[in-house]
């Protein structure tokens, strides 16, 4: 089964990782718990692909990422944030 993307599919996916890399070059700390914020379904994939371009691009920036706990119940889920390269 193919899946075919729409134009808008791909302007929203990009729209929402600029502003999530927007939001952790401002200090924020991102999860998945923040995926309705910024409208993505797969906030790990959008991660993902944050690494990848700063690796890409040779931005001045870590993606730097630690397991957390939320929750009554202590689930974990992975914190992300960017640190400046100094």
């Amino acid at each position: 089964m193919t899946t075919t993307q729409t134009s808008g599919q791909i302007a929203d996916r990009y729209t929402a990782r600029q502003a999530i890399f927007s939001a952790m070059r401002n200090g924020r700390h991102i999860t998945f718990l923040d995926s309705t914020e910024f409208q993505v379904s797969q906030m790990h994939t959008q991660i993902c692909v944050i690494r990848q371009e700063i690796l890409r691009k040779g931005l001045p920036y870590v993606l730097k990422g630690k397991w957390t706990t939320f929750g009554k119940e202590g689930k974990r889920c992975k914190e992300y944030w960017i640190e400046e390269i100094d």
